[in-house]
């Protein structure tokens, strides 16, 4: 499989989609929380987006080095993960077992709409990322291929959740293999949201429980500036953290695998 020397930098454009998706689902889930109707199909195409967008940066960056990978997204995701799955619980006076803390699904499943229900996609994408390397193989070898595997995938999917959004996934990352070119220019403001759009997106749905039950339907209105205090809170004093902290185990284990490789080279036959 080739292998990138270094990593790609962020793209803007990228990320101000990814803020504009995360606020779609915060908007719609304002519009159920306050008892109106919006139409489900937009925050289910910003869904479909969240995972198009995965599958394509992780084929970007994707370097061949499997444990390591594996290692980056599971620092990356997990924290602002078990916190907020941990509130939504504590919220409803219970506590989260071990086997959800690690993606694995169990019959508590269905408490998600009371605890924080934006989580159940972080569980398709645990499962999906070890398909990576596979994808991305195909993908680098034939584009079409790749292409169409995304296609049967989505048209089979019928009910199943977990094979359509698997096909997004396998879809972003059959098209990070052309070359796409983005806006260079794009809004700060949009920038920003998507730089906090993790922390926004598995948010919203415990701040919007809180002021429900203290306000009734009109706690939507306070909750709104509350969701913006809380996306920050979270992503400066979890999310950032993790994210920092996932880059220096990465570069850790890219040293490490650097001079065990020189060592080897000098050792004598």
């Amino acid at each position: 499989m080739k292998q990138s020397s270094a990593l790609p930098s962020r793209i803007g454009f990228l990320d101000s989609v990814r803020g504009i998706l995360a606020l779609t689902v915060t908007i719609c889930h304002c519009l159920v929380w306050c008892g109106a109707a919006p139409a489900p199909q937009f925050a289910n195409l910003a869904v479909d987006g969240f995972f198009i967008l995965s599958g394509y940066v992780l084929a970007q960056s994707y370097d061949g080095r499997f444990v390591t990978l594996l290692a980056r997204r599971f620092i990356r995701l997990w924290p602002v993960y078990a916190l907020c799955l941990t509130i939504g619980y504590a919220l409803n006076g219970m506590f989260p077992i071990w086997p959800e803390l690690v993606w694995w699904p169990t019959d508590r499943f269905s408490h998600l709409d009371l605890t924080d229900k934006p989580v159940w996609t972080l569980y398709i994408e645990a499962w999906a990322t070890p398909f990576l390397p596979v994808l991305v193989w195909l993908a680098r070898t034939n584009r079409s291929a790749a292409l169409l595997l995304a296609g049967i995938l989505l048209s089979v999917a019928f009910d199943s959740k977990i094979v359509l959004y698997f096909g997004f996934f396998a879809l972003g990352v059959a098209g990070a293999q052309y070359g796409i070119r983005f806006p260079a220019n794009v809004p700060a403001w949009s920038r920003w949201l998507g730089k906090t759009a993790y922390s926004q997106y598995l948010t919203n749905w415990l701040v919007l429980i809180v002021f429900n039950r203290a306000f009734g339907v009109w706690g939507v209105i306070p909750a709104l500036p509350a969701i913006v205090v809380t996306t920050f809170v979270v992503w400066w004093a979890v999310e950032r953290p993790s994210i920092l902290l996932s880059h220096k185990i990465t570069k850790g284990i890219a040293r490490s695998s650097s001079l065990k490789k020189r060592t080897k080279e000098l050792l004598p036959v």
